[in-house]
């Protein structure tokens, strides 16, 4: 069975659907990546801690909801003791200080390393990010792509046409 791993923007496009008015065309294509992975029977593993950061955006009361469709339709993975030394070999000979460019924060740096250590165990075949940060440190360790096009079949349904005049008889 395939298995990806998704990064929080996925999620916030693909089941908040919301956007930045920039991004409006995101939102329609991370909800057809997400029909397309569930269709397909793809197995979608969510980080912990990206959950975390997708429900802290949320009502209380969504929360409850969100959660309980998240656990019900995706693997949530925690962050345990393989990813914690998955973690560590990140950062071995690299910095988790902020880089000096005021582009990322330290604490936006340890967090994308803990997403991409968490897909690496859960030994996804692709984690989809939109992340440059994530997909920098997911480089030569696992694959790391923005979400696909997905290809939406558009049915054709005579009842939904308005009806159609007869052609002309000929004489």
């Amino acid at each position: 069975m395939k298995q990806v791993c998704l990064d929080t923007q996925v999620l916030i496009w693909g089941i908040q659907r919301v956007s930045r008015p920039s991004q409006a065309k995101m939102v329609q294509k991370a909800v057809a990546f997400l029909e397309d992975m569930g269709s397909k029977k793809v197995r979608c593993v969510i980080p912990s801690l990206v959950v975390a950061e997708f429900l802290v955006r949320l009502s209380a009361e969504t929360r409850i909801r969100v959660l309980a469709e998240m656990q019900k339709n995706f693997h949530i993975a925690p962050f345990d003791l393989p990813a914690a030394v998955k973690y560590a070999e990140l950062c071995d000979g690299g910095s988790t200080q902020a880089d000096g460019n005021g582009n990322e924060t330290r604490e936006k740096m340890k967090v994308d390393r803990m997403i991409v250590a968490l897909a690496e165990v859960s030994k996804a075949d692709c984690l989809y990010s939109h992340d440059p940060h994530v997909m920098k440190v997911a480089k030569g360790r696992i694959d790391c792509r923005e979400i696909p096009e997905i290809e939406q079949q558009l049915g054709l349904s005579l009842a939904e046409s308005p009806e159609q005049p007869p052609p002309p008889e000929k004489t």
